[in-house]
């Protein structure tokens, strides 16, 4: 029945601006009026009753449905759980796999919900919070399964670039030949990484939609560790969009890239490794390692005419520097920066990045490629006889005084081979984060974007920049005595800290270094050489590879401010280093053959703690390049009214005079932190 149905004939005849309520108004009767009424009730109850029925009959079916999308959610979820695990287990077919079955179930989801999620006409606008979180649930579960399937896509086809790189080398190598670019492969995988973290950052948009209630208890576990892999995937693609360009750069895609590799022989210390005796230039180009050339340092050295003086800690050995002693500092940059200078005074090369390993990182790789064998010497070398052969063959002059490294030009690409040939490049990655972590690995470039590559990896060897109210110790250690005495030496390093009622912090650091040759070390050493064929180990030999008085000179790096208070060596000296912006103790130590020698040190920071209520005390101890067998006590004694209520790391204990001590080696960059308060 329509409402002219119901009005009088003559109402139609009424103007055209007339409105129908006037109409009613004016020209019904009563008994018609009353009529209309009823109707017009009847109607407007009738499409209540009808409103309040199909809103909750959809209500009674979003709970319903939103458990219905809970329990299917939860298999999806669960193959985005196992599809993370393959992830992070590098089985990214397996991954992709499941990543692809997880988005046909939020695909299947979505297609039985597609009617109650479809926008709304402005007359039936139902903004129920169950159905909103199931939209976003079902919408971050698409998103996040299809970013995991696309870059599981990518990690399975970049896994094997690595080793692609090392065959295509190897036949490069072998064939002497160009080859097709192998960095192509590589930047074809960016796009796909893009889309991937497009598809992350919409996941996580709706996650945040999703409140805590909604997720059934049964599913918030594998929810939970579905946004933490969310997060961990988000990280992986922001660090390989950031890398892959750098990693390009590195291959020599756009144009050649040369290296400056610095090999320092870590028995005889010095800032950023050990005493540089040889160096290499390598060149990449589209991925391909198209020069590799091995020097003699000294070499290098003899076509520097100009005389430039030498910092104080080399005085002692040389007083005019040389592009051998160019690491004079702990702080990497400001090292390879230096020898990168010194190649170009010597007249060598421009390079664009500079490499320092030490024996002890070739001893890893040998460890990988296994022994090596060359035809000047009888055995193999490996990685238990490497340094102690080349040593004796290259300080015996066996090649001859005009060349007695000559040994290393013929070891160095057998090596090369063996490691394109036989080496699984995924092996090589723990082994490269070990060797930058225990400072046996460093990298330098003067492109800034490659600098922060290196950085961002650990390997820009850098010496700490501080926090507020930071404590810091770096030992750095510059061999004088032209041996490699320092393979036997063990280093115990007692740093003392004495908490003040006041809040003023007073530190102490007594450094033992102590030498461990004995006669069994003589016995060892003349079975080894004798194994090679070597009969003769004269005197002289001998004190060369470690058999004689350890002579040092040492840099105690502390915080800025520091001021000494006392030390056990009266020729000890306070000074600043301006490039690195921290206080230093300068001195020598030399510690005889069988014998040991201690100093000890007491200084006060330049800071106060503010213990009313608490405050944090933290310290960062930065590992000594190079150095192995050092043994680290970190003690804590506090003022009689200084109460402990934390600390880092939990291996800590407290003895029974409340003092906090901390007791192991130092084979990395280590901190420490305590919460101290009256």
């Amino acid at each position: 029945m329509l409402i002219r149905d119901i009005l009088p004939p003559q109402s139609h005849k009424k103007t055209a601006d007339k409105t129908v309520s006037i109409v009613i108004q004016e020209k019904t009767n009563p008994k018609q009026l009353k009529r209309f009424r009823e109707i017009s009730f009847v109607l407007l109850f009738a499409c209540a009753i009808l409103g309040i029925f199909t809103f909750f009959q959809l209500k009674n079916k979003g709970l319903r449905l939103s458990r219905g999308i809970a329990e299917a959610a939860s298999a999806g979820f669960e193959k985005i759980v196992n599809g993370a695990v393959a992830l992070k287990d590098s089985r990214f077919e397996n991954a992709k796999n499941l990543f692809q079955q997880a988005s046909g179930a939020f695909q299947n989801i979505q297609n039985q919900t597609a009617w109650l999620f479809a926008p709304k006409t402005p007359a039936l606008t139902l903004e129920d919070p169950l159905l909103n979180a199931g939209r976003s649930l079902i919408a971050a579960g698409n998103y996040l399964s299809a970013a995991g399937a696309i870059f599981s896509d990518a990690a399975s086809r970049l896994q094997f670039l690595p080793k692609n790189i090392f065959e295509a080398n190897n036949r490069s190598i072998a064939y002497s030949q160009p080859l097709p670019s192998l960095t192509e492969k590589l930047k074809k995988e960016l796009p796909a990484l893009l889309l991937a973290k497009e598809n992350l950052q919409k996941a996580n948009s709706e996650i945040q939609k999703i409140p805590d209630s909604f997720v059934p208890l049964k599913l918030r576990e594998k929810f939970r560790f579905a946004k933490d892999s969310l997060a961990l995937i988000t990280d992986i693609i922001g660090s390989l969009k950031a890398d892959i360009p750098a990693i390009l750069k590195l291959l020599g895609d756009d144009e050649p890239h040369t290296y400056l590799v610095l090999l320092q022989n870590n028995a005889e210390l010095r800032p950023s490794g050990g005493f540089i005796g040889n160096y290499m230039i390598v060149e990449t180009n589209d991925g391909y390692i198209t020069k590799t050339q091995v020097f003699d340092i000294y070499s290098a050295d003899h076509q520097l005419a100009e005389a430039i003086p030498s910092p104080p800690e080399i005085q002692p050995a040389n007083p005019r520097w040389f592009m051998r002693d160019s690491n004079y500092s702990g702080h990497f940059p400001l090292s390879a920066a230096k020898a990168a200078w010194f190649l170009e005074k010597e007249k060598g090369p421009g390079v664009d990045s500079v490499i320092a390993i030490d024996q002890t990182f070739i001893e890893e790789l040998l460890k990988i490629t296994g022994p090596i064998k060359i035809p000047e010497l009888a055995l193999p070398l490996s990685s238990e006889n490497f340094s102690t052969v080349i040593s004796y063959v290259v300080e015996s002059k066996l090649s001859g005084r005009e060349d007695p490294k000559a040994i290393l030009k013929s070891f160095m690409p057998a090596f090369e081979k063996a490691l394109f040939q036989y080496t699984d490049p995924a092996a090589l990655v723990p082994l490269l984060k070990n060797a930058a972590q225990s400072k046996h690995l460093f990298a330098y470039s003067k492109d800034a974007d490659l600098e922060d590559f290196w950085r961002r990896h650990g390997i820009a060897g850098e010496m700490k920049p501080l926090e507020p109210k930071e404590d810091f110790l770096n030992i750095v250690h510059t061999s004088i005595g032209g041996n490699k005495s320092d393979a036997f030496i063990a280093e115990t390093i007692i740093h003392d800290t004495y908490l003040k009622s006041d809040g003023g912090v007073v530190d102490e650091l007594t450094l033992t270094r102590t030498h461990i040759w004995t006669d069994e070390t003589t016995k060892r050493l003349k079975t080894l050489i004798a194994g090679f064929g070597f009969t003769e180990l004269p005197q002289k030999i001998l004190a060369i590879l470690g058999r004689a008085e350890n002579m040092h000179a040492m840099r105690i790096y502390v915080p800025a401010g520091a001021v000494l208070e006392d030390s056990s060596d009266p020729l000890l000296e306070q000074k600043f280093d301006e490039e690195t912006g921290k206080t230093y103790f300068s001195v020598r130590m030399n510690v005889p053959l069988n014998g040991s020698k201690t100093i000890t040190v007491r200084y006060r920071l330049p800071f106060k703690l503010n213990l009313d209520p608490v405050d944090k005390y933290s310290l960062i101890v930065q590992k000594q390049a190079g150095q192995e067998n050092i043994a680290l006590q970190k003690r804590i004694f506090p003022d009689s009214r200084v109460l402990n209520y934390k600390y880092f790391p939990e291996t800590g204990n407290f003895d029974l005079d409340g003092v906090l001590s901390f007791e192991m080696p130092l084979l990395k960059d280590l901190s420490f932190s305590s919460v101290w308060g009256k």
